[in-house]
């Protein structure tokens, strides 16, 4: 098995499955700049990579696109698996996308969900069923199991403190703003800690500037 990205900049995930050693990982752009993914040219360098594999899992937009696209220049003669993370994306809200949608996604053999609900979701939006299945995502479980908790005081709290905690992307379905506006309505001793990374980190971080909250969020 190998690992193809479309863009990398160094990224934890991506370092900590080069530590593992089980695979290689391609990289089509390494670059500051997270919107370079969406270069509609990595199709034709995808179509190179997918003529060396008989099955290929995908994640998430636009790689999802892009690979069906790949595939077919190739003959469809690599079978896709896609695996869908999300309850919504910017396409269900507009339906100049449906037809093209339920094509790309006819185009995959399996589609994994991450939750029933988004198999029911994905059921409503395009018809689909007998593509669908749930796997709920998998967790490292002995990882887990195995670290030691902090005390509140190696994090620079105080036992009187209360912690909340998010562990997600910083990207839009995740929402951390909501969670941040919620401080407001809590006591003093409330505090949040934001666990992750993403394209949205310094918006995250202006709005708990701009709210005050600088000394109760913790990125």
């Amino acid at each position: 098995m190998d690992v193809l990205l479309l863009w990398d900049d160094d990224l934890p995930f991506a370092d900590e499955l080069r530590k593992l050693n089980c695979c290689n990982v391609f990289v089509l752009r390494k670059s500051k700049n997270d919107k370079d993914v969406y270069n509609p040219t990595f199709i034709f360098k995808m179509r190179k990579f997918l003529k060396n594999y008989d099955i290929a899992h995908l994640h998430v937009f636009p790689s999802q696109y892009y690979a069906v696209f790949a595939n077919l220049l190739n003959g469809s003669n690599t079978k896709l698996i896609l695996t869908e993370h999300n309850t919504t994306n910017g396409r269900m809200s507009k339906k100049i996308f449906k037809p093209l949608e339920r094509f790309i996604y006819s185009k995959y053999e399996k589609v994994i969900c991450i939750t029933e609900e988004i198999n029911i979701l994905y059921q409503n939006y395009l018809g689909l069923s007998d593509q669908l299945i749930t796997i709920n995502n998998g967790v490292d479980t002995n990882k887990i199991f195995n670290t030691l908790p902090y005390k509140k005081s190696d994090l620079g709290y105080t036992e009187e403190d209360r912690l909340l905690i998010m562990v997600a992307r910083f990207n839009k379905q995740k929402d951390q703003d909501t969670f941040i506006k919620s401080l407001l309505n809590l006591p003093e001793n409330y505090k949040l800690l934001l666990v992750g990374d993403g394209e949205r980190r310094i918006d995250l971080e202006k709005l708990v500037n701009t709210l005050d909250l600088s000394a109760r969020v913790r990125f």
